[in-house]
């Protein structure tokens, strides 16, 4: 699947930070380095068959148009029928060298999700002309990213060439048959699909990272991915920012779960967004941006625990805060029931949380955030947007 005419290179890590350092200088620092590393927790399921882009139209948010003569993969969800997310997939043109002679599609998704999204997917298979096979054994997904990525990765023709026959898309030179730029992010770099047992056929001044450095990448860029971070059945497409990371078309009609992403949409209003989010110690001062500490060792929480907001009981006395307290949330965040947020997934002293966004510091308004917020795991945790995202929060909510 990737040509085998470039050098190989040696197997050289990267190491990972000692010391606290800033997500700011963190990335800047993996960004500099030609790096590249196996994506953890990732299968893959060949959809092959005439039918398969009218089946995959019906079911994805993004346009498979855009995929149906080859080409970059494009980054899309599976809903249920009431609009909830289900699992997120890159959806891969299979290509072979300079074509697309079939229609076959690899899906790149959480390893875990193999066997329901197979069924969820059979489910509608009805009369369609499709083979569902699962893949995994055969491939592994890679990330590559670096100053030279972009020497790696040629454009295909305009995706506008209506006029060119299925399979007529023809690329310029790149390394390696299937795969992307990565839509969710610029700085993410490649998203590869490789042969199970054979190295990348990279350039030799890239080195292998840990799988570890790909996830602090993701989490520290605010990217969420996967069944920890995307709750099956539970979240929504815009909450977790599938819009933001290029996930949705929302001029594309007719698909399982359109009608409450569409109308989400057009309203403006999102008042939940999954973002970056750091531990400290009670009776530490709060962060006042991300930063990444490599010792820390307490137990994380799990996967959609509750994150609450530690309100003082003084705010609802009418007696004033002490002087140098957080602010207070606002009576309507007070006064919900649902808590400030639930914990995704994490690695260190950071994560990722799906939080209301009143209590989320966003450092282009300077808001401060809010209460203070405290975990399943009886740390306090400060909540950091994302500094790429195309909007500011504002007043508790996030618009389109």
């Amino acid at each position: 699947m990737c040509s085998s005419t470039r050098i190989l290179q040696c197997r050289t890590y990267v190491s990972l930070p000692t010391s606290p350092t800033s997500a700011e200088e963190f990335l800047g620092a993996s960004n500099s380095c030609d790096s590249y590393a196996a994506v953890p927790e990732r299968g893959v399921l060949e959809l092959s068959g005439p039918d398969a882009v009218k089946f995959l139209q019906g079911l994805c948010t993004n346009q498979m148009m855009k995929v149906e003569r080859g080409g970059d993969a494009i980054y899309a969800a599976f809903l249920t029928p009431q609009g909830r997310l289900l699992y997120d997939a890159f959806i891969h043109p299979k290509n072979k060298g300079f074509e697309f002679p079939h229609p076959t599609f690899l899906l790149d998704v959480d390893s875990r999700s193999l066997p329901t999204l197979t069924a969820h997917l059979k489910k509608y298979l009805l009369r369609s002309k499709l083979k569902i096979t699962d893949a995994s054994d055969r491939y592994q997904i890679w990330q590559v990213w670096g100053p030279a990525t972009s020497l790696l990765w040629g454009n295909f023709v305009p995706k506008e060439a209506k006029t060119l026959p299925l399979g007529g898309a023809v690329p310029k030179d790149r390394f390696c048959d299937v795969g992307c730029r990565d839509p969710r992010h610029p700085e993410m770099g490649l998203r590869i699909v490789g042969e199970r047992d054979a190295k990348l056929p990279l350039p030799s001044t890239f080195t292998e990272g840990y799988a570890e450095e790909y996830t602090l990448r993701r989490i520290l860029y605010g990217i969420p991915e996967g069944m920890d971070d995307l709750f099956a059945g539970a979240s929504l497409p815009l909450e977790s920012n599938m819009d933001y990371m290029s996930g949705v078309d929302f001029r594309k009609g007719c698909y399982l779960g359109q009608e409450l992403t569409i109308r989400t949409y057009h309203t403006g209003v999102t008042r939940k967004r999954i973002v970056p989010v750091q531990f400290y110690n009670d009776g530490e001062s709060p962060p006042t941006s991300l930063t990444l500490h490599p010792t820390f060792n307490a137990l994380l929480p799990t996967t959609q625990s509750d994150i609450r907001a530690d309100t003082p009981s003084s705010s609802s006395s009418g007696t004033p805060a002490k002087e140098g307290s957080p602010p207070r949330a606002s009576s309507r965040a007070s006064q919900r029931a649902g808590g400030a947020g639930k914990f995704c997934s994490g690695m260190y002293n950071v994560g990722l949380a799906l939080m209301r966004l009143e209590y989320v510091c966003d450092p282009k308004v300077g808001e401060a955030g809010t209460a203070p917020l405290v975990a399943e795991n009886g740390m306090r945790i400060k909540a950091f947007a994302p500094g790429w995202w195309p909007h500011a929060v504002s007043g508790g909510e996030a618009g389109k």
